[in-house]
């Protein structure tokens, strides 16, 4: 998600207009000339209400996450990106470079100008200004991938509607000269009950450059 904190502002003030529109059929009554007018504000102030209620509850939960992982709370790693490796990540992963399905991260394609920022916390994801909530929920293992760039890919298992089991994976650029931090995140998905953690590089070596 883009910025918890802003859609919970939205959602806030999504809230408050239908709230300030459901009271306004009440407490200001005989203010519109024709019938109807009431009803359908009273009609728009219960949807806004509503929406905006389940909003700020959707929300509230991830920007809450979001402060603690900026906070350094629960973070693994966190490293930056400069730009013209993010460049040669994207294209190279958009281009099916690197092995696994399509990377189910939205990343953007065009970092700013000092790079792009990573945080990786034990159970959210921060990359740039998207942040991703329970982000490794289904994940089965961690695999180190050689470039140029070498990567992170998280291995999940996801399930639809029907049930119906599926493979998926998120990838995520290492910095220049990562390869501490990279090993960091695999050892602690290592020591996970279950967890499946592959270190792969040029002629056997996970090293990260």
């Amino acid at each position: 998600m883009r910025d918890p904190h802003r859609r919970r502002a939205l959602a806030i003030a999504l809230f408050l207009i239908g709230v300030g529109g459901l009271a306004a059929t009440t407490v200001v009554p005989g203010v519109w000339s024709g019938p109807t007018w009431p009803g359908l504000l009273a009609g728009f102030g219960i949807a806004g209400g509503v929406l905006g209620l389940i909003g700020v509850s959707w929300t509230h939960e991830m920007a809450k996450g979001q402060a603690r992982l900026l906070r350094g709370q629960g973070v693994i790693v966190a490293w930056q990106v400069d730009a013209a490796r993010w460049r040669v990540f994207m294209a190279r992963d958009a281009a099916g470079a690197y092995p696994g399905p399509r990377n189910r991260l939205a990343l953007p394609p065009e970092p700013p100008p000092e790079g792009m920022r990573v945080i990786v916390g034990e159970t959210a994801l921060q990359v740039g200004r998207d942040y991703h909530h329970d982000a490794f929920q289904g994940l089965r293992g961690v695999r180190l991938l050689p470039g140029p760039p070498p990567c992170l890919m998280f291995d999940f298992v996801v399930m639809d509607d029907s049930g119906h089991k599926s493979e998926a994976a998120a990838r995520i650029p290492v910095a220049h000269g990562g390869d501490a931090e990279a090993r960091k995140v695999l050892r602690h998905h290592q020591a996970k009950p279950g967890a499946a953690v592959a270190q792969r590089g040029g002629a056997g070596s996970s090293q990260v450059s």
